[in-house]
């Protein structure tokens, strides 16, 4: 039967019920709930590690590709889209340590003219003026028109 966890910083083990005295391990562990905190906070640790690991690695193979190119990358809308979004999400600050393929203002920018295209009105916006007359109506008119030179 097993009754807690102790985590250290680098391993985590079960302890078995027999090594516990009645109590002790309340006072010593800080009983369940805080068993569960410091089992979250050790797998939390590992989480944030790893991350941390795959965002220097990604920053690492950006600089070497970066310096492969030579002159400006050509971005479709849709990258732009992308990039917009999450920049926005990263705020300034932490562009300006991390953006390599535009500046932090560029990004943003894009940001402001994705969000401004969203909710300008654009996909609910009626053409002005009168309907256009389908082309089969407009061949009929015209030859009556022609069959016809007395209506004008």
């Amino acid at each position: 039967m097993v009754s807690g966890l102790i985590i250290s910083s680098h391993s985590c083990f079960l302890k078995p019920q027999e090594h516990v005295q009645s109590g002790f391990d309340d006072q010593v562990y800080g009983g369940s709930g805080m068993i569960w905190a410091r089992m979250l906070a050790y797998i939390t640790g590992t989480v944030d590690q790893e991350l941390l690991l795959r965002n220097e690695y990604l920053a690492a193979e950006n600089r070497i590709l970066r310096a492969q190119i030579k002159g400006r990358l050509l971005l479709s809308d849709a990258e732009k889209a992308t990039l917009a979004e999450i920049a926005h999400r990263l705020k300034r600050k932490a562009l300006e340590e991390l953006a390599a393929v535009a500046k932090p203002d560029t990004l943003l920018a894009w940001y402001r003219k994705l969000i401004a295209n969203k909710f300008d009105g654009s996909k609910f916006r009626k053409s002005s003026g009168r309907p256009r007359v389908d082309e089969e109506t407009e061949r009929l008119v015209v030859r009556m028109a022609k069959e016809n030179p007395g209506w004008l």
